[in-house]
């Protein structure tokens, strides 16, 4: 069982290495994730928050009264988002991760037996050669160096044609960059986003998946409407 179990961890650990946007340990499973290590009756008295600062926080919480736990751990530097569901007896069940905007599923989702064994995989990155990091790499070569300063953009929204639920769509990544003010801090709204009304509207970036070639970028002007990409 324990060699087993010593397998499933590494083949998990040596698969998040192989790509190089994965190289970051939030993609890994490691042996102490496998088994819950808090304790369920804290969570009854609502949501408990391990750690909560401007590079990473990590929650966990009772997602159902009979179903069991979910764990998330926020790399809010690099942008990934990892979640760990564990069954009420303390056993992982599932592990997924998502972009930060929570609208681009990335890496692979694990689905496990009671014994730890991995019995359903999803790859998210089915018919993509260019994965997020390349994606937002392209698209911060698109607006320069001098833009990226001036309107102070480092985080992007990301979304992606989903080739396991659609295989007959093409690979397309959507990047949105998101300016911030220059201590940081989020725009209140998009009259107060200098990016924003530069453009005049949201920008988005629409990046081929396999080729890595920008096929559009669109320009929308939304100060006084509701339209959304």
């Amino acid at each position: 069982m324990f060699l087993a179990f010593f397998f499933l961890v590494s083949n998990i650990e040596g698969y998040s290495q192989e790509k190089k946007c994965y190289t970051d340990s939030i993609f890994t499973v490691s042996k102490n994730e496998m088994f819950l290590n808090i304790d369920i009756n804290e969570l009854k008295k609502g949501e408990l928050v391990l750690i909560d600062n401007e590079l990473y926080s990590v929650t966990y919480s009772l997602y159902s009264a009979s179903r069991g736990v979910l764990n998330i751990k926020i790399d809010k530097q690099l942008g990934v988002v990892k979640y760990l569901d564990y069954s009420l007896e303390g056993k992982i069940s599932q592990v997924s991760f998502n972009s930060s905007s929570g609208e681009a599923k990335l890496f692979k989702e694990y689905d496990f037996d009671k014994e730890g064994n991995i019995v359903k995989e999803i790859d998210n990155d089915k018919g993509y050669t260019i994965c997020w990091q390349e994606a937002i790499e392209i698209c911060k070569k698109l607006i320069g160096e001098r833009e990226l300063r001036k309107y102070n953009i480092k985080d992007f929204a990301l979304r992606r044609a989903d080739l396991n639920d659609r295989p007959n769509d093409t690979p397309l990544w959507i990047v949105r960059p998101i300016a911030r003010k220059e201590d940081g801090s989020v725009y209140e709204n998009n009259l107060q986003d200098k990016y924003y009304k530069h453009n005049k509207g949201d920008l988005y970036y629409y990046i081929d998946g396999t080729t890595g070639k920008s096929k559009k970028k669109i320009m929308k002007w939304t100060l006084s409407t509701n339209d959304q990409l």
